[in-house]
């Protein structure tokens, strides 16, 4: 397993958290903004 998945997984939970959101609402913003290939990429 990768590096990048655990603390992508940590990412989503955390701001899920605090914003108060669902994971697929997070997912969808991360999505839209390319917070996942940000991650990814860096």
């Amino acid at each position: 397993m990768s590096k990048e998945l655990p603390f992508l997984v940590l990412c989503v939970e955390e701001y899920k958290n605090q914003k108060k959101m669902t994971g697929k609402e997070v997912m969808a913003l991360f999505n839209q903004y390319s917070v996942c290939e940000y991650i990814r990429d860096f």
